[in-house]
């Protein structure tokens, strides 16, 4: 005699199931990792969206270990530093690839001025490494 709709197990609490109690942590652990140095190398070669979908997987990872409980709480600050470092970079990374392209897609307006802005971004990082190195030397 089939069981009524409400009490079949549905897919969905299998899938909880995995995450919460069965998902190997030392996978997971390798698995986060990995998508980190990809992400990281992609950005290297200057694949930004790529890169990108690299720092939502290490993300969706972190929230299963996060779900096994498997990182402590000083870990878990660690990993959302690591991730939100990777989509800052990825984020620059992408803004960087626009701007070579001279916001193909962006109106003539915003295209100026967005360069403009890093033109002026550009010139204070510039000059806070120079103020820097000569406070080094000194």
């Amino acid at each position: 005699r089939p069981l009524p709709p409400s009490s079949k197990p549905s897919t969905a609490s299998h899938a909880l199931r995995f995450d919460f109690e069965w998902s190997d942590v030392e996978f997971l652990l390798s698995a986060f990792a990995a998508h980190e140095r990809q992400a990281k190398l992609l950005m290297d070669k200057q694949l930004a969206l790529p890169a990108y979908e690299q720092v939502l997987k290490a993300a969706h990872t972190f929230n299963l270990l996060d779900a096994r409980g498997a990182i402590s709480v000083t870990e878990r600050a660690a990993y959302i530093g690591r991730i939100r470092n990777l989509a800052r970079s990825v984020a620059q990374s992408y803004l960087d690839s626009r701007a070579r392209l001279g916001f193909p897609m962006a109106p003539k307006a915003w295209a100026d001025e967005a360069n403009a802005l890093l033109t002026a971004q550009a010139a204070v990082q510039a000059a806070t490494q120079a103020a820097q190195a000569a406070k080094k030397a000194a």
